[in-house]
């Protein structure tokens, strides 16, 4: 028989834009951020945590297994490509906050379905009776995604940089055709107009911007301490929703193709 399963809780960081308030940030720095703030939030003591399920879509030098560093703490403490601590030093740190270092760890990469995966495994390990408490997470920092240059001999010509977020995030392997293509592709076989696209862009922007002042956000955001040089400033909304132009959004050039 199937085990009921409860969702204790769930807290998120601001959304950040690309290159912008939250960019220097390890991906695992705020993948623990969150995790932690949730396991506070509802009460719950970290050690009796028995597995975890965690999506990441482009970890790219985020360091070895950036989802355990996550569960475990250690991206708040050892996110730096620079850093060099050992695994003990990362035990130590799992200790600190609380979870055995025994805990199970699964990074799941399913694109943009990726958090919601781990959902789902989580869940399905929950009603099959596999584990007790289970953490089900996502976490994604584009900004930090690297270049990459391929090792070998340089040939005639010199070398190409690619981008690591469109190769391993954004541009299918089979077709080559960026995501946003797709998209665009999708709207015109279901004939959705560029005017329904826009007025449902604007919807959207007008909704989370309401959300934020009538305070529906607050409870679900855990605030982000960021380091700048000796200066530290603190990130506690999403960066994105302010930035619109209504007046500006029906003539923007289409982003991936001509079609309108």
């Amino acid at each position: 028989m199937f085990q009921d399963v409860v969702i204790c809780g769930g807290m998120r960081t601001p959304i950040g834009s690309f290159r912008s308030k939250l960019s220097s940030v390890p991906v695992t720095g705020l993948g623990s951020t969150a995790i932690y703030a949730t396991l506070e939030e509802v009460g719950l003591k970290p050690s009796i945590v028995q597995e975890a399920f965690v999506g990441v879509v482009v970890p790219a030098n985020a360091g070895q297994a950036p989802a355990r560093q996550a569960v475990l703490g250690a991206g708040n403490f050892c996110g730096s490509t620079r850093c060099v601590k050992s695994c003990y030093s990362c035990s130590v740190i799992a200790i600190f906050h609380g979870l055995d270092v025994s805990t199970i760890v699964t990074a799941v990469n399913k694109m943009c379905a990726s958090g919601m995966k781990s959902i789902m495994l989580a869940a399905e390990h929950l009603q099959l009776g596999l584990q007790d408490f289970v953490i089900a997470a996502g976490m994604e920092n584009m900004s930090q995604v690297p270049f990459f240059l391929k090792r070998g001999v340089t040939p005639y010509g010199g070398l190409y940089l690619t981008d690591g977020v469109l190769r391993d995030g954004l541009v299918d392997a089979y077709s080559s055709l960026h995501m946003g293509a797709c998209t665009d592709q999708v709207a015109k076989k279901y004939g959705i107009s560029r005017e329904q696209q826009d007025e449902y862009a604007a919807m959207s922007y007008r909704r989370s911007a309401a959300a934020w002042e009538n305070g529906v956000m607050a409870e679900e955001i855990v605030p982000v301490e960021v380091k700048d040089g000796k200066n530290t400033f603190i990130v506690d909304t999403d960066e994105e929703f302010p930035k619109v132009n209504y007046d500006k959004l029906p003539t923007l050039k289409p982003a991936f193709t001509d079609s309108q």
